[in-house]
This record gives structure tokens, C-alpha cells and sequence, in this order.
């Protein structure tokens, strides 16, 4: 997996990077803070902003509107996903965040594990949101029987993987996850389509031509 670059946006910016140069290692995790600012007004000036592959994104910056922030960035720059780096873990700006198209949505409580995971997720193209805000929502969410079922590009890769014969602790390194979290995805995977085991989801998936 090649280098993943980060833009920070916080008006807390340099306790913000610190805490993820102490984190993160662009030889060990694949993971480089390649560059920051206090507000979306300055990192629009910044020229490295377009070289990076992930927008960590504050909720809440001085004299800044949010859904203003996120619209701007989506603007400019269409190709660099979203996350939302917050302290934030209300319902509704959760849902307000998804809807305008941000890619992940991180409380900053969360752990090493689970920010690491977001931000190499979201590079490869998928999504991720926190678990229990996430849950919260889809509970008070009705089932629409008439949309079509879809894979994230993260699943569709972690299955086919499967499909060719790896298993659960070679495709963690493939994709450098740790195998827990393939694990999990293999599992919501089997809970959201109600199958039984990882062969019947993946004859499941086969049959609805998702992978």
C-alpha cells in the first residue's frame, strides 16, 4: 500500500498534529500529516492541500459554517474524500455530515485503532462512521425495499480476496488492517445480508452480482 497523505483542518491545529505525529509513522502505518491549517480559508491557500488522499476536517471552527466548510472542500477539491474529526456525538450532525458527503465521521475520543482504520478505509475508497452513532441511526431509519443493495470498495476488495483463497490474517496484511477489523467487515457483511457464513454471503453477493 503506498503512502497515505493527511490534511488537518482544526482551529487547535498544532495539538491536533502533534497527537498524530505521536500516532502515526509514515514507514510503519503508511501514514504522513503532510500538512495543516487553523481553518478551510487558509487551507485553500495552502498548495499542499491538493497533493494529499484524506481531509481531516473539524466540525467546529471559529467564524466558519460547517455545512459551508464541507460544501467548499467537496467543490475544489471532488477527488479528496472527507472525514470528520470532531468532538461532536449528536445524532443529527452525524446524519447532516453523511448527507452532505463526507466519508467518515471520527469522534476525537476514538482510539489509535479505530482512526488509523478510518483514514486507510476511506483512501482505498470506502467509508467509515462511528459504530454506535452509526447504529443510532440506521435503528431510526426506515428500510427502503426497493433500493438495491451495494458493497463499499473496501468490502468488495476484502471478499475477493476471500474468494481467491486468502484468509482472514492474509488479507489484514494485504490491505495493512489489523485481522480483527477484516473480521468485522466479514461479520456486518453476514448480519446485512443474513448469511450464515462467509461462503453463503459470498454465493449471496454472487447471485446479486456485487462481486
Amino acid at each position: 500500500m503506498e503512502k497515505i497523505k493527511i490534511y488537518i483542518i482544526d482551529d487547535h491545529e498544532h495539538i491536533i498534529v502533534s497527537g498524530f505525529l505521536n500516532w502515526f509513522r509514515p514507514g510503519r502505518d503508511k501514514i504522513e500529516c503532510s500538512g495543516s491549517s487553523v481553518n478551510v480559508k487558509k487551507a485553500l491557500e495552502d498548495p499542499k492541500l491538493k497533493t494529499v488522499n484524506v481531509i481531516l476536517l473539524d466540525l467546529w471552527i471559529p467564524f466558519e459554517k460547517t455545512m459551508e466548510n464541507v460544501k467548499v472542500l467537496g467543490n475544489r477539491y471532488p477527488q479528496i474524500p472527507i472525514i470528520i474529526y470532531t468532538s461532536e456525538d449528536t445524532r443529527v450532525w452525524f446524519e447532516k455530515m453523511i448527507a452532505a458527503g463526507v466519508k467518515g465521521y471520527l469522534i476525537k475520543e476514538a482510539s489509535r485503532a479505530d482512526v488509523k482504520s478510518a483514514i486507510l478505509m476511506v483512501a482505498e475508497g470506502g467509508t467509515w462512521f462511528t459504530p454506535r452513532l452509526m447504529k443510532a441511526s440506521e435503528s431510526d431509519s426506515k428500510k427502503d425495499a426497493s433500493s438495491k443493495p451495494s458493497l463499499e470498495k473496501i468490502e468488495k476488495i476484502i471478499l475477493l480476496k476471500v474468494v481467491q483463497g486468502c484468509n482472514h490474517k492474509e488479507v489484514a496484511k494485504k490491505l495493512d488492517l489489523k485481522t480483527h477489523h477484516i473480521e468485522k467487515i466479514l461479520s456486518d457483511l453476514r448480519d446485512r445480508f443474513e448469511a450464515t457464513n462467509t461462503s453463503q454471503l459470498v454465493k449471496i453477493l454472487s447471485d446479486l452480482n456485487l462481486i
